[in-house]
């Protein structure tokens, strides 16, 4: 099994934090991103490790992971960085970790541990924290509809906050087989559509194709990092001990 580490993006959203360095060095609890996700994935004994770089590439150059560049990072969306993968995607199982987001190990664990060809991690008990990340959870929280542990519906914006299962975490994982099914549509969608589509535009293609997505659920003790509020908010849930498994 490998990983599959998505760090090409700026994310703008935090500001002055990522003038001078990516987005998955900025730090919760004095400890950055990149770093959690990695120890995570050492913990479990994943040592073929991938890291698509574009923004301020050069703070990984001295990682002894593997790293394949985005060179068109500001003008392509997220799944673009993973396209670039797609010979490690053909090889092995891989597990596809966004750069922006922490998790306690236990997460990861279960979605190893998944036998479906595709699986997304969600959180079922999302709502309390976007309450305190957004005065309204709506512009951000994003569709999710699972049925019989297959995802129905993901991505987009939220009408009805009652219909939504979960959020999707920004972790998952792919067989060869599964990226097998998938790539078959993918070569249908016109490229340069490939290159701006989100990652849950397509997972939600492959859904509308028949392919099946397993959902594999968790309850809390994570986050994702969008803006500098997000940092206070999370290092307080931390400390008063709401979010766990976090050190």
């Amino acid at each position: 099994m490998r990983a599959i580490i998505l760090a090409a993006g700026r994310g703008s959203r935090l500001g002055p934090l990522t003038n001078k360095k990516p987005k998955s060095f900025v730090k919760i609890m004095g400890r950055s991103l990149i770093s959690r996700i990695l120890e995570n994935f050492e913990r479990e004994n994943i040592k073929d490790i991938h890291i698509v770089t574009g923004y301020k590439s050069e703070y990984f150059k001295n990682y002894k992971y593997f790293r394949i560049h985005n060179n068109s990072w500001r003008k392509t969306n997220m799944f673009y960085s993973l396209t670039l993968a797609e010979k490690l995607l053909s090889e092995k199982t891989c597990i596809i970790c966004y750069s922006d987001i922490f998790f306690k190990q236990s997460h990861l664990k279960k979605i190893i541990n998944s036998k479906a060809y595709i699986s997304v991690t969600y959180d079922e008990d999302w709502k309390k924290i976007w309450e305190k990340r957004f005065s309204d959870v709506k512009l951000d929280a994003e569709n999710f509809f699972i049925k019989n542990k297959s995802v129905k519906k993901i991505g987009g914006r939220i009408k009805d906050i009652d219909s939504v299962n979960g959020q999707y975490m920004g972790l998952l994982k792919i067989t060869p087989k599964g990226w097998y099914k998938a790539k078959k549509i993918i070569k249908s969608i016109d490229e340069k559509k490939v290159k701006k589509i989100s990652m849950t535009e397509i997972l939600q293609i492959l859904i509308d194709k028949k392919i099946n997505i397993t959902g594999i659920k968790i309850k809390g003790d994570w986050g994702e990092v969008d803006s500098p509020k997000d940092i206070i908010v999370y290092e307080e849930l931390i400390l008063d001990g709401k979010i766990n498994g976090i050190k």
